[in-house]
Order: C-alpha cells, then structure tokens, then sequence
C-alpha cells in the first residue's frame, strides 16, 4: 500500500458523476507506473530506393502449404474473434484461402464448408472427434489445421498421420510449435504445413 496515495473514494460519493470520474481517473493514473511510449512522431519509415514501375506490378502469391499457392501474404487468425464469414468472403474475393476456428458446433462449421467449398480450411483440436472431421472434409472442406498450443506430441502426429492416410488429397495445417525438431517431426508425420 502506498501511503502517499489517498484510497479511492468509497461509495456513495457526494459529488457529481463527472466529479467521481475525474477524481477516480486521476487515481488510477497516480497507481499506473509510467511507461515509455512512441508516438507517428517519434518513428520515420525512410524510404528506400526502388525500381519497380508501378506498386500493381509485384506479384504477392505466396504458399500456404508445400503444395498450395495463394494471392496475398494474409490469413487472419483462426479465433472465434476474428475468423467469420464476411471476413472469409473478403478473403475469398482476393485470392487467399480462410482458416475457420474450432469453437462452434459442427452445424455452424459445415454452414461455413458448404458456403465456401474448397476454399477453406477448418479448424480442429486433438480431441475433435474424427466423424466430425470426415463430414466437414467429404462436405467441402479444402484441408485442416490442428491446432493446439504445444503441437509437438505424439497425439498431433497420430491425428496427421490418421488424416492423411484417410484423406490423402485434403491438406494439413498443423501446430502450433517453436522448435526446428517440432517442424521436422510434423512434417514427417505428413503436414503440409506447420504453424509457428
């Protein structure tokens, strides 16, 4: 407890609504530490010398997997607080592919298979039931990611090897890893790409 603080004030408080906030604002500044923060004005991005025509002119494609190319460098996040299908439109209509999350039930995610087949990716967990995977793949899913925070362990290798071996030809996203070992053994367990 810092003693050269006042407490906050209690409730009921005799001033005004706009008082108490003001007062309970500059409190809480008064608790916050100090931090070092930039502003537009503290960073310059120099240019650097080109030789490109024109900004329409480089080709952005990347690959999303060892044997899927995509138009732009972007896949937004496959949380439920990002993803979405408007989202997924927009990615749809500028040549990438939308990678749908895995908390929703399986009604929801064969709506979004059905609205965009073979141009999206679901989503799942190493406790996903496999019925669920076949449907949401035999429906029109492009491929699946696996994803769990440590993706390096036997259960995600047995889950790539399991879908690959059932759907030869659907494409496996799996992580999430940081290692080079953890890259190396997902990929010969058959993803075809990892997420880092």
């Amino acid at each position: 407890k810092n003693p050269h603080i006042n407490p906050l004030p209690s409730i009921p408080y005799s001033g005004s609504v706009s008082q108490f906030n003001k007062d309970f604002s500059l409190k809480i500044k008064m608790l916050t530490p100090l931090q070092e923060a930039l502003t537009f004005d503290d960073v310059c991005l120099v240019p650097q010398f080109n030789n490109i025509p024109s900004r329409t002119i480089p080709n952005l494609e990347t690959w999303l997997t060892k044997d899927l190319k995509v138009g732009m460098p972007l896949i937004p996040s496959n949380m439920d607080s990002v993803i979405c299908p408007d989202l997924a439109q927009v990615i749809v209509e500028n040549d990438s592919i939308p990678i749908f999350h895995r908390f929703t039930p399986l009604e929801n995610q064969l709506e979004w298979v059905k609205q965009f087949p073979k141009k999206c990716f679901v989503s799942c967990g190493v406790t996903t039931p496999f019925d669920d995977l076949t449907k949401l793949i035999e429906n029109g899913a492009l491929g699946t990611c696996i994803d769990i925070a440590h993706g390096h362990s036997d259960t995600v290798l047995n889950l790539i090897k399991d879908l690959k071996k059932e759907f030869p030809e659907s494409a496996v996203i799996a992580g999430n890893v940081c290692t080079p070992e953890a890259y190396h053994d997902l990929c010969v367990a058959g993803a075809d790409a990892v997420k880092v």
